[in-house]
């Protein structure tokens, strides 16, 4: 099994036509010694994956994550609304029973 690239499906930038495809799409304007080190790279990135993908998973269950993830919400409590003058007793400033926020146009 051959992973055909990490971009899923497309051609893993190993021959020099795609690979140019690719520095196109990402308007680089890449030089020689540049394009071969990316090359290596991919390659080298490519083969892990398909190393990865010789792994017998087929007994595993999925990760979802490696955290022990515990519920941190508090229970949503009905509670008696604030009435206007409450929420308006700390405001700086303050019209006709509304917020008076400084002009943003």
């Amino acid at each position: 099994m051959t992973n055909s690239g990490i971009t899923g499906g497309e051609p893993d930038g190993s021959d020099k036509a795609s690979f140019r495809g690719y520095e196109e799409v990402a308007m680089l304007d890449l030089q020689d010694d540049e394009r071969q080190l990316l090359e290596k790279q991919i390659k080298e990135l490519n083969d892990a994956f398909d190393t990865l993908g010789l792994i017998d998973t087929g007994d595993t269950a999925p990760l979802v994550t490696t955290l022990e993830l515990k519920n941190v919400f508090r229970e949503d409590i009905a509670m008696a609304p604030f009435s206007r003058d409450e929420l308006l007793a700390s405001a700086p400033d303050r019209h006709d029973g509304y917020f008076r926020v400084p002009e943003t146009i």
